[in-house]
């Protein structure tokens, strides 16, 4: 029990979902203040779709996370059940001290052996080229010498 008045005075500060991710699960999170004297309890709701086909991949039930008064908190929550490659649609909602906040990201997943094979076919593509243009060249340059002697 609080003596005196009760004040109640709370923000969402920032929410936070990444745009890019090497591996799973995904974290997703809030930055909430309570600058009362009561704590506050903040509501989740988080949801990821298959960004081609709309298939849920993963949807929470919403749950309640209490933040103490005059502190900033910060919420991080994993997403799971998530493809190890592909793009991904998540959305948050957030209900804290009676206002909604919502936020979707499309979020690429790649895992680092993909992008290294990337890296490399890309490279052997440019070597590939760079050296049959030399080699067109050479042989351009020495069949020129040949009808100029």
């Amino acid at each position: 029990m609080v003596d005196g008045e009760t004040c109640r005075n709370s923000s969402i500060l920032e929410t936070y979902i990444p745009g890019f991710v090497t591996s799973v699960p995904l974290n997703v999170g809030a930055m909430l203040r309570n600058e009362g004297n009561v704590h506050e309890k903040a509501y989740f709701t988080i949801t990821a779709h298959d960004l081609f086909s709309n298939q849920v991949l993963y949807e929470n039930e919403t749950f309640g996370e209490p933040v103490l008064p005059d502190t900033v908190y910060y919420a991080q929550h994993e997403v799971e059940n998530l493809p190890a490659l592909g793009l991904v649609k998540v959305s948050q909602v957030i209900n804290y001290g009676g206002k909604e906040d919502y936020s979707e990201q499309v979020v690429l997943i790649c895992p680092v052996w993909f992008i290294f094979i990337i890296i490399f076919t890309i490279l052997i593509t440019t070597m590939t080229i760079i050296f049959s243009v030399r080699h067109k060249r050479r042989a351009f340059r020495s069949k020129k010498w040949r009808v100029a002697s």
